[in-house]
């Protein structure tokens, strides 16, 4: 198997590259690729000061909002942010946004999530103060 693909990655790919290849063949690791590549890439990202982010919105999104999202970003982050636009159309508004493996959720639907918790336990402790207050 590694004559085989030795034979048909040679001159194609750079040696260490396709040694690298050769040796998550025999570990049996090739599946893992997808994860290596994007740990590489995210290691880059962080040498050249820059770093991902996924911006989900319920319908797109004009150059000058992509452009506004980077500048709030960069303010805050410190680093170059390199912007990825989705379009989520079950969104009911707002946006959401993926930095590596942190979720900022700012969409409507979870704003009215947290204000029905909200009022599911500061709601129910007050209307039971309330009703304490009135039997006394």
């Amino acid at each position: 198997m590694a004559d085989r693909s030795r034979g048909v990655f040679t001159g194609r790919v750079d040696d260490l590259t396709l040694r690298f290849l050769l040796v998550l063949n025999r570990k049996e690791r090739l599946s893992r690729l997808p994860s290596i590549a994007a740990a590489f890439d995210e290691r880059v990202q962080h040498a050249f000061g820059r770093i991902e982010v996924d911006v989900y919105t319920p319908s797109p999104i004009s150059q000058d909002e992509v452009s506004f999202i980077k500048a709030r970003l960069q303010a805050v982050l410190q680093k170059e942010p390199v912007i990825h636009a989705y379009t989520e159309p079950a969104m009911i508004g707002g946006v959401k946004l993926q930095i590596g493996d942190q979720l900022i959720d700012a969409s409507v639907a979870s704003g009215l999530r947290r204000m029905r918790d909200q009022l599911n336990t500061k709601g129910l402790a007050e209307i039971r103060a309330r009703a304490d207050k009135l039997m006394d």
